[in-house]
């Protein structure tokens, strides 16, 4: 049986939920999340539905770091361009 055929057999996805709706993202669990879409360190995995909510649209398709995102969403805040 193929690996993927017994995992939704077992009702376990090789793809990761998204931290905020819970909903399935397109990102595999093995994907390094460097490589990742709309993948928060030190939080997890949002879809990007949920993303462009929490981030806003002009975030959309960038990929983040903990400090990059704490320091846009400081920046925001604070109306700095």
């Amino acid at each position: 049986m193929k690996m993927s055929k017994l995992l939704k057999f077992l009702g376990i996805s090789e793809f990761e939920k998204c931290i905020s709706c819970g909903d399935l993202t397109k990102v595999k669990k093995n994907s390094h999340i460097d490589e990742r879409l709309y993948y928060i360190s030190g939080a997890g995995q949002l879809d990007k539905k949920c993303h462009e909510k929490i981030y806003g649209k002009k975030f959309n398709n960038q990929k983040y770091n903990e400090k990059t995102s704490l320091q846009n969403q400081i920046r925001d805040r604070l109306n700095y361009q």
